[in-house]
């Protein structure tokens, strides 16, 4: 099952997630998602930031 690094712009709170639970928190649409990070390699909002979390540690390395 793949993760996600969703991050709180607002907090600064990060958090790894399933993509289920990244749409729960967000309010996003779990295609919205897939489709953004397939795109851009990321999805942003004005309050998250939503990665693929093998893309989030490979730049972190």
């Amino acid at each position: 099952m793949s993760k996600y690094r969703v991050e709180d712009l607002e907090t600064g709170d990060v958090q790894t997630l399933t993509l289920e639970d990244a749409e729960a928190l967000t309010e996003i649409d779990r295609h919205e998602i897939e489709w953004a990070i397939e795109e851009c390699g990321t999805c942003e909002t004005d309050r998250f930031a939503i990665t693929a979390y093998e893309a989030a540690a490979q730049s972190a390395a």
